[in-house]
């Protein structure tokens, strides 16, 4: 009977914690960036901007799930998106505000060159996307100097 139980037991943790974990994971700043509401303030925060990559565009790179945080009195999602497969030269610092219904973004681009991923804040350039006011533009600096490599 203990047998059959540890079995039994064995059973239901190799199956059930895959499931358990698959629902532990909050979405990515990218899959979220897929959905209606943070596309309509996305597609609004690039309005007048050319040639930016497609990457951008969409919203659709490599990322983690993004952080809520308050910053001066305000409540906002930020995250980082990176171009696939070249996430240490082209990123998208980002920040929603609570309600999804404006964005902002700092895009850096950094040139493929040794010295740019050793000093990537002397290599480093900058645009900015959404028109974002001088405490939104500190929000997204201080997001991309807090990066572990960011010298």
């Amino acid at each position: 009977m203990k047998t059959i139980a540890g079995a039994l037991a064995a059973l239901l943790l190799a199956y059930g914690a895959p499931v358990m974990a698959d629902e532990a994971i909050p979405p990515s700043l990218s899959e979220l960036m897929a959905q209606p509401s943070y596309q309509q303030s996305w597609k609004q925060a690039l309005q007048g901007e050319k040639d930016l990559p497609l990457w951008v565009r969409s919203g659709q790179g490599t990322s983690a799930p993004p952080q809520t945080l308050t910053w001066q009195g305000k409540a906002y999602q930020v995250g980082m998106v990176c171009q696939p497969h070249n996430c240490g030269n082209r990123q998208l610092f980002i920040a929603f505000s609570a309600d999804r219904r404006q964005a902002w973004a700092l895009r850096v681009t950094l040139p493929d060159s040794d010295a740019a991923m050793l000093q990537p804040a002397k290599y480093a350039r900058f645009q900015w996307l959404g028109n974002p006011d001088a405490s939104l533009k500190a929000l997204l600096m201080q997001q991309v100097t807090s990066q572990p490599d960011w010298k």
